[in-house]
């Protein structure tokens, strides 16, 4: 997995930074990162907000199997529904842009402590599951912005 510092504009294999998205959470075991103890309701907000796939998908970019975790190198990770380790996730940020992290941030925090910031916390606890959000298509929109080719995402 690509290592990314929180709030660096996303640019994971395009051709230069998406408009308004910011990573998070995109870890590996050659740099330090903020820890803490995590909350039960952290995980399960986390859990609910990932799970969710009729109203709302906050997942993009899935792959075919599983990537396995850059610090402790588990690829078997419970809670499947989660696709922990098979896409991103994609959360409004707020200001009117997004947060991109790997759906591995669920390992991250519940297995390595990983302590998120703040505004992707505010983001995660403001987000309404029933708000039919479709992160990959906001993902391939402004994919499709960044190669020039123009795209519908306001």
């Amino acid at each position: 997995m690509t290592y990314f510092p929180d709030f660096a504009e996303y640019e994971y294999e395009t051709p230069k930074p998406l408009r308004g998205v910011r990573t998070i959470g995109w870890l590996d075991a050659a740099h330090e990162f903020q820890k803490a103890h995590p909350s039960d309701e952290v995980l399960q907000r986390l859990q609910t907000v990932m799970s969710e796939r009729v109203t709302s998908n906050i997942h993009a970019s899935l792959i075919r199997g599983t990537m396995p975790c850059p610090i402790c190198g588990v690829r078997d990770y419970p809670h499947p529904e989660l696709l922990v380790g098979s896409t991103e996730i994609w959360l409004p940020d707020n200001d009117g842009g997004y947060f991109a992290a790997p759906s591995m941030i669920y390992h991250f925090i519940s297995a390595h402590n990983y302590a998120p910031p703040k505004e992707f916390l505010d983001a995660l606890f403001g987000f309404e599951p029933a708000s039919n959000f479709r992160a990959q298509k906001i993902s391939e929109d402004l994919m499709a912005e960044a190669m020039g080719f123009g795209a519908d995402i306001d």
